[in-house]
């Protein structure tokens, strides 16, 4: 069997080639912290990654979070400002912060999964709509979280934590969006759309802990502020499917 740093060299080099051919985002996005403890503020950086820039319609306004689904109730960010077209340069980032409470009540909003859309225009001035998701949740739910920066030429390590599983197997599947999530209900609930990749595996250890997951970017300067989707399924004995959060991130250069 291959080792761990040679199956995740061989498994991202196979997604890097997909790359080639899959349609390219205007955006990429990082989600911080996910999964995000309750009550704690999350911050949502959106990077250019067509190379070209894009626009945002307001400063405060492109964007909105969504309770359970990308259907669900719209919890945040809430207020009001002008509709004045603020420039983004090429590969340049920008971030907004959610405080977790619900605009309508001002109340903490409960632990769950939520979906956060953003809407921008490209350089000519099209609609851009993205979906991506992060869960709000206690530290002994299912979790899956990166250990440093995503980076081209760089391995990373992830943590991958549920303590009510030990011993049990894991997948982590890798996809290019979150905009038409795959869900079979009462089976899975993912947040990540097709195609989706398997990009490596595991078991976790006696107290549902594991690090050995690695993720490495090949040496290739165009996968820069590239975006992608990690998520980790955990199968029991029963052979259920278990997930934990999913990982936005963004390639650095």
């Amino acid at each position: 069997m291959l080792p761990a740093m040679a199956r995740s060299r061989f498994a991202f080099a196979l997604v890097a080639l997909a790359f080639s051919s899959y349609a390219a985002a205007q955006i990429s996005v990082e989600v911080t912290p996910n999964p995000a403890p309750i009550g704690a503020p999350i911050t949502v950086t959106v990077t250019d990654s067509s190379g070209v820039g894009i626009q945002l319609p307001s400063s405060c306004t492109w964007f909105d979070v969504r309770q359970g689904s990308q259907s669900g109730p719209i919890v945040g960010p809430g207020g009001f400002c002008a509709q004045v077209i603020v420039p983004v340069g090429p590969n340049q980032s920008f971030s907004f912060g959610w405080d977790q409470t619900n605009s309508s009540t001002g109340l903490q909003v409960p632990p769950g999964r939520y979906w956060i859309r953003t809407n921008v225009f490209t350089s000519t001035f099209a609609t851009i709509n993205d979906w991506f998701c992060v869960d709000i949740q206690d530290p002994s739910e299912p979790s899956m979280t990166a250990n440093g920066i995503v980076q081209v030429n760089n391995l990373t390590t992830f943590d991958v934590s549920s303590p009510a599983h030990p011993n049990e197997l894991y997948g982590v599947l890798f996809s290019f969006d979150q905009n038409t999530p795959l869900a079979v209900p009462g089976i899975i609930d993912l947040c990540l759309s097709a195609p989706i990749f398997s990009v490596g595996s595991g078991t976790l250890d006696g107290t549902g802990f594991d690090n050995s997951f690695q993720f490495f970017v090949p040496n290739q300067s165009a996968l820069a502020f590239s975006g992608f989707h990690l998520q980790t399924i955990i199968v029991d004995q029963s052979l259920n499917f278990i997930d934990t959060n999913a990982l936005s991130l963004t390639i650095q250069p």
